[in-house]
């Protein structure tokens, strides 16, 4: 079935781990994952007009199958644990992302197309499996590593963007500088992988920087 959170305050999930058949709504208040849980499935859709809290005590992996929406919060740095959040969804958004200065990991892992939220606060980001998965806005920043797996592309989108990846790119599926703006992509640190960077789209002055000691693409 459904789960919903329709008032203020803190509701605690007691004891366990969670799964939530049907759609995820925190529209009010906090939903805070707990203590004891690790793992927390969504095989529906996630809508957060509160805020979904990754408890510090324990670190946790949320999965969300279906797609993220709303003008709340979602806050991976409960206890500057290395939590993971799995997106499955085509649609993607949310208002507000807050993560702790450590190695958090959010996952594209749809196998096929999706929308990939902009945000100042990734610190592992990683689009897996296949699909295009294209920026929705014009930030992104990436404070740990950046993984592209499988053969997934992420695009850079419509928007303007100056992304910086202050650790290293792993690239096995394609990143793709989209043709309707100009980009400019820092790279702090090495570059790998057997995949492929396109910076053809729409013959724009795209710039890429490399700070690494090693950088190899195929």
């Amino acid at each position: 079935g459904n789960l919903t959170i329709a008032t203020a305050g803190i509701k605690t999930l007691d004891a366990g781990n969670l799964s939530v058949a049907g759609n995820l709504s925190v529209a009010a208040g906090t939903f805070d994952l707990g203590i004891t849980a690790t793992t927390a499935s969504v095989t529906g859709t996630a809508a957060i007009a509160g805020t979904l809290s990754f408890n510090g005590t324990s670190t946790k992996t949320v999965t969300i199958t279906g797609d993220l929406s709303g003008a709340g919060t979602i806050d991976m740095s409960g206890g500057s644990l290395l939590h993971i959040l799995n997106l499955g969804g085509a649609n993607n958004a949310i208002t507000t992302f807050t993560t702790a200065a450590v190695a958090s990991e959010v996952n594209y892992n749809r196998a096929g197309a999706q929308q990939v939220f902009s945000s100042a606060n990734y610190r592992n980001l990683t689009a897996s499996i296949s699909g295009i998965k294209t920026l929705t806005g014009g930030v992104l920043t990436v404070n740990n590593n950046l993984a592209i797996t499988g053969t997934a592309t992420l695009d850079l989108g419509t928007t303007a963007v100056t992304a910086l990846v202050s650790g290293t790119a792993s690239i096995a599926g394609t990143l793709a500088f989209n043709g309707t703006s100009t980009k400019t992509v820092t790279i702090t640190g090495d570059l790998s992988g057997a995949g492929t960077i396109d910076m053809s789209g729409g013959s724009l002055l795209h710039i890429l920087n490399l700070g690494g000691a090693n950088n190899a693409i195929t």
